[in-house]
């Protein structure tokens, strides 16, 4: 707990201000992530792209699994918030990724064929 003086409209109060939700300093121990997997997949199907930078949090399916139109392929988590990523048609799924990899914005994360 904090005590300070704050001022409102001419009138003096004293405030006990406690620090909640700050992040404290943490020790970050950095993984070897495994490099994006190379682009050098037959591109017949349709890609799905990351709509915006972030790491993926989940995979959904395993490559090969057959998806369903809007059905969630993937997690994307970005600015602390989850991304369901959705299959764009019905196919086979081939992923890009793997889980943990970060990405930018367009990149390719899957391909539905």
């Amino acid at each position: 707990m904090r005590k300070f003086r704050v001022t409102v409209n001419g009138i003096s109060y004293e405030v006990d201000v406690e620090e909640v939700g700050v992040a404290q300093p943490q020790r970050i121990i950095k993984q070897e992530q495994a490099p994006p997997k190379p682009q050098t997949k037959n591109i017949n199907g349709v890609k799905v792209t990351s709509p915006m930078p972030g790491n993926v949090w989940k995979l959904s399916k395993k490559d090969g699994d057959t998806v369903k139109k809007g059905e969630v392929i993937l997690i994307l988590e970005a600015m602390k918030m989850e991304n369901d990523i959705i299959a764009t048609e019905d196919g086979k799924i081939s992923y890009n990724v793997d889980e943990g990899a970060q990405v930018s914005a367009g990149d390719i994360l899957a391909i539905i064929e």
